[in-house]
């Protein structure tokens, strides 16, 4: 086995972030060196990094993700372990198209604030509460989920910049606008 695969046993969701790149060559139809230039990195990197002899490196995400929100998506749900899923793994035939997307986070929206509005505080150790709280985490991992993959598609439609975004709506937190 590679330094910079992991070995899964269902395909797309135990990629490893090498596993991306090449998948990510492959589906562009590009040469590793275009992506190289991309990621202001030398092409032999690169080659390097897709064919498992050189690790990928967390701190090299951000420019990884800046080329495609595809990536940002991929990189969250490897960092994170799952946390933050792949939905275009789990589901490759969801319609990110802006409307079809509006659509899916709105209803994801809806189920959350019903689920919230039946929450009951129960007591602390009953067997309710635990069922609660599951199906909250649940609906909010919902929202959380199809507003990532929405976020992609805003990026790439209106042809925004993630990292110009992200400072403006940190600075809009800080001065409490948000």
């Amino acid at each position: 086995m590679n330094v910079a695969t992991k070995q899964g046993q269902k395909g797309d969701e135990n990629m490893s972030i090498a596993d991306k790149i090449g998948q990510y060559l492959e589906e562009k139809n590009i040469p590793a060196g275009v992506l190289a230039e991309q990621l202001g990195y030398e092409k032999s990197t690169v080659i390097k990094i897709k064919n498992g002899k050189r690790r990928w490196q967390e701190e090299n995400d951000p420019s990884l993700a800046a080329v495609d929100w595809r990536f940002a998506v991929a990189i969250a749900a490897e960092r994170s372990g799952g946390y933050i899923s792949n939905l275009l793994d789990l589901d490759p035939d969801i319609d990110i198209h802006p409307a079809a997307m509006k659509e899916v986070v709105l209803k994801e929206l809806h189920d959350l604030e019903r689920v919230l509005e039946a929450t009951i505080v129960s007591k602390k150790d009953s067997p309710k509460r635990k069922l609660e709280g599951k199906r909250l985490w649940k609906e909010l991992k919902d929202v959380l989920d199809k507003g990532a993959v929405k976020l992609g598609v805003i990026e790439e439609v209106y042809g925004l910049d993630r990292k110009e975004l992200l400072a403006e709506y940190e600075e809009e937190v800080r001065r409490g606008e948000r």
